[in-house]
């Protein structure tokens, strides 16, 4: 079947959202809040966080072209799988590890707010260096050449071009970290956003990801991911204690620890655990979400 010229890409992939959505007349959806409006509304999931071939690469050859958008396809069709193993055996096993290891990276690489900070990276020389020599450091050998490719494009193509790299140097690095799967408390959910992947790098910003970072991510409406790496010289997350690999329960501070954080991530949409129709509410209860 020949490709579309014009295809909407997701940065959020319904697969995610559906996690957290319903169904009404066989069209799945989800109830949100945009962040300074004082209401929530429904949303498609179909459209939402779609847009037209931002992932695109500037190939004519739609193989090439659509490399990073099939590639994030083909990751995404087993997240289900890790969301009903965790449900029934309670667990995380080695296999799903390393698709979450892929997902995690693959969503860094498409969310907005990430995507804009490697943009202005790519965009100053003296950054620029310090970037790419990071993101190919697993394999040095390639660095001439991604400088050489870029070198021949303009400013607008870089980012698409480098984010494979990127992607893979993110799996590789999330692969020395330790997972925590938290439950959620009382039934309450979690929340997620247009932005899930929260990177908490403990006020060390020499690198993507240091080896301080601490992360969070709203697996489901059920289940959170905490991802830590046990080298790191802050050790004082209690969360570090919890069983690794397995679904914890979480108390009600923790729980409501991490929803700030969710809340308070960069994002523009706070996506809720439950079906809700169109809701007012002034800035103090917003506050309290």
């Amino acid at each position: 079947m020949t490709e579309p010229e014009l295809q909407g890409q997701h940065r959020i992939s319904q697969i995610y959202l559906k996690q957290f959505g319903f169904k009404r007349d066989d069209k799945w959806y989800i109830s949100v809040w945009r962040k300074f409006i004082n209401h929530t509304d429904i949303e498609l999931i179909d459209t939402f966080s779609k847009e037209v071939n931002i992932f695109d690469l500037p190939f004519i050859d739609f193989k090439l072209r659509r490399h990073f958008e099939n590639t994030s396809n083909q990751i995404e069709s087993e997240y289900g799988k890790i969301i009903n193993t965790l449900a029934n055996q309670h667990q995380l096993i080695p296999r799903h590890k390393n698709i979450l290891c892929h997902y995690v990276a693959n969503l860094i690489c498409r969310t907005k707010s990430y995507r804009n900070s490697f943009d202005l990276l790519l965009k100053s020389e003296q950054t620029k260096t310090k970037f790419l020599n990071e993101i190919t450091m697993f394999q040095e050998e390639t660095l001439p050449e991604l400088q050489e490719f870029l070198g021949m494009l303009e400013q607008e193509f870089q980012l698409n071009i480098v984010i494979g790299t990127l992607m893979n140097h993110l799996v590789r690095v999330f692969r020395a970290f330790s997972f925590v799967i938290l439950k959620d408390y009382g039934n309450r959910g979690w929340c997620t956003s247009d932005n899930p992947i929260i990177l908490e790098k403990q006020n060390n910003h020499s690198w993507i990801v240091p080896i301080e970072t601490e992360i969070y991510f709203p697996l489901s409406k059920n289940f959170c991911l905490f991802m830590f790496n046990k080298l790191s010289h802050i050790q004082t997350n209690q969360l570090r204690q919890f069983k690794i690999n397995k679904v914890n329960p979480s108390d009600e501070m923790t729980h409501r620890n991490i929803s700030d954080r969710i809340l308070h991530n960069d994002n523009e949409f706070l996506i809720l655990p439950i079906e809700i129709n169109k809701t007012y509410f002034d800035s103090s209860e917003k506050n309290d979400t």
